[in-house]
């Protein structure tokens, strides 16, 4: 008998068949491990890792919804928040009183009328104003009106002079002031 088998025969009254199964099987486990279970669980990992990526994303773009949700909601709620309400417009016409004033003007006895929008919760408060003073100063007034009243609306103005010599002029204004209803 040659050397190899004598070791062989050794071997296998040593370990039993079932040591000599065992020895046979070690080899194929592990070969079986390295194609099957090790690229299974790199599959595993990758996987794991696109959820929790996905899981972000959902994350990041509900924030993203949310936030542009309130940014609208926010901007909406300063939008009419700009707004005066009804019982604000003696306030207002104490404004337009004032920029008239403030510009030479004579006021002469104007006409109001508050109509209400269907649509929308807003009021409407036209306001007709019959003036008289020099070009530049009715200039000025309506400037000056719509700079401090952002929510008035200057709708139509009309000019009429006596004679073209006349240094004053009659003018028409007639303004539309935004409200929120109450």
């Amino acid at each position: 008998m040659n050397p190899l088998q004598q070791q062989l025969r050794w071997w296998s009254e040593r370990l039993g068949w079932t040591g000599m199964a065992a020895i046979v099987l070690l080899p194929s486990a592990l070969l079986a491990y390295a194609i099957a279970v090790m690229p299974a669980q790199q599959q595993l990992l990758q996987l794991e890792q696109e959820i929790t990526d996905e899981q972000r994303r959902t994350q990041t773009q509900q924030a993203q919804t949310k936030a542009v949700e309130e940014s609208q909601s926010s901007r909406q709620a300063r939008f009419y928040g700009d707004f005066p309400q009804q019982h604000d417009i003696s306030k207002i016409l104490d404004k337009l009183y004032a920029a008239a004033k403030h510009s030479n003007l004579t006021l002469q006895r104007g006409d109001y009328k508050l109509k209400r929008d269907s649509n929308s919760q807003f009021l409407r408060y036209e306001i007709e104003l019959p003036v008289q003073g020099r070009y530049p100063a009715i200039q000025g007034f309506a400037y000056r009106a719509l700079k401090e009243i952002p929510t008035l609306a200057l709708d139509e103005i009309s000019f009429k002079r006596e004679a073209a010599n006349a240094a004053l002029v009659q003018a028409k204004l007639h303004f539309t002031l935004y409200l929120l209803e109450q």
